[in-house]
């Protein structure tokens, strides 16, 4: 049976790596700064006892004065999940993508792109 990785827990284990990071923990999600977004993803990929090598869906979510973006990750392995947010401003709604760290965020974004026009650097081929 998959279960959650507590919110908490897994906040505890990423101030252990990025003792600068700034959390929001949520019921069952935690938010991250977009700043560091992408070296916390590829840690919670590359770390073993996180083992995150699954993206199972990433959205977006329009909160009328910002965006979230969505990301659940799942570890095969491990069978566990994790749900963590990215806050994304209005005006300028740039992320940088992590389709290099999951391959299947490649379409992915693009949708979130085509829908909500949050865009995101590094993406080889963002278009509506």
């Amino acid at each position: 049976m998959t279960v959650e990785l507590a919110p908490a827990d897994l906040a505890a284990r990423l101030r252990g790596r990025f003792p600068e990071i700034s959390l929001e923990i949520g019921p069952n999600w935690l938010m991250l700064e977009p700043l560091l977004l992408l070296d916390v993803c590829r840690f919670l990929h590359d770390d073993p006892e996180l083992d995150f090598v699954y993206l199972t869906c990433l959205t977006s979510v329009d909160r009328l004065d910002f965006f979230e973006v969505v990301y659940i990750l799942h570890s095969l392995r491990r069978n566990h999940i994790a749900t963590i947010k990215a806050k994304v401003d209005r005006e300028e709604p740039v992320l940088p993508s992590v389709y290099q760290i999951w391959y299947g965020a490649h379409l992915q974004e693009a949708e979130v792109y085509d829908l909500m026009g949050i865009r995101f650097d590094g993406h080889p081929n963002l278009r509506r």
